[in-house]
């Protein structure tokens, strides 16, 4: 900080609050090296539960995604979430009115429910139950309300963590 700038001081016309080291700058000034304050430990910021989660299902659905039965052949995260995202379009949303009064997300759960060839996810009780567990989102001993819930709920739960997806990579 500056204080008293061209007030009475002579010709520098300001004078430092806080002092200098004058050694530091002295020899800094000569060319020597003055040792560098270590930089500080970069730490890694540990993931929530529910973002291990989140991950886990982002991998799975794009892990889920088949283009086998088609002519295209995505290779990135991002082309195989456009890949999908056009099957639906294609087969589902367009000429369809019925699912287009439903909203595109529910359309989406909708369709999936139909096990659409490009889109190979888990849909008996029994592989859906094992994969909750797998990912986090249901305990190992689980009662069975925990279980009945996650069964009324994965068909919106997927188009959900689908639509994240799509979001997350821009997929329009």
């Amino acid at each position: 900080m500056r204080k008293g700038m061209m007030v009475g001081k002579g010709k520098k016309g300001y004078h430092n609050v806080i002092p200098t080291d004058k050694r530091v700058h002295s020899m800094s000034s000569k060319g020597i090296k003055q040792p560098q304050r270590a930089s500080p430990i970069m730490r890694v910021k540990e993931l929530t539960p529910r973002q291990e989660m989140n991950i886990k299902y982002e991998n799975y659905i794009i892990n889920s995604i088949s283009s086998d039965n088609y002519d295209e052949d995505p290779k990135t995260s991002k082309e195989k979430l456009q890949f999908l995202k056009d099957r639906f379009i294609n087969e589902y949303w367009n000429n369809n009115p019925q699912a287009q009064r439903l909203g595109e997300q529910n359309a989406f759960k909708e369709w999936i429910q139909g096990l659409p060839s490009s889109f190979n996810i888990e849909f008996t009780n029994y592989d859906i139950l094992k994969l909750a567990k797998e990912m986090g989102s249901l305990p190992q001993n689980a009662t069975d309300k925990q279980e009945d819930r996650v069964l009324e709920n994965y068909w919106n739960f997927m188009a959900n963590k689908t639509f994240q997806a799509f979001k997350k990579y821009n997929i329009r």
